[in-house]
């Protein structure tokens, strides 16, 4: 699972999701949050999730996106 804030920008389990694939992450984000991303951040912080092969939920640390 891919978050920006409080927003689920990509599951692995949801149809809307997988339609964002082909988007960047700056017009994913916006498609999502309704909201345009303003041009003067440089830096998005995304939060990552998901499962190991043995099924068990992990969390990484948050990823500082450059676009």
């Amino acid at each position: 699972m891919i978050t920006y804030g409080t927003s689920t920008i990509y599951t692995s389990f949801g149809k809307e999701s997988k339609a964002r694939l082909p988007l960047n992450v700056r017009q994913a984000i916006e498609t999502v949050t309704k909201k345009p991303v303003p041009e003067w951040r440089n830096i998005l912080l995304l939060g990552i999730s998901g499962n190991t092969a043995d099924g068990i939920d992990c969390l990484l640390p948050d990823i500082k996106y450059f676009s």
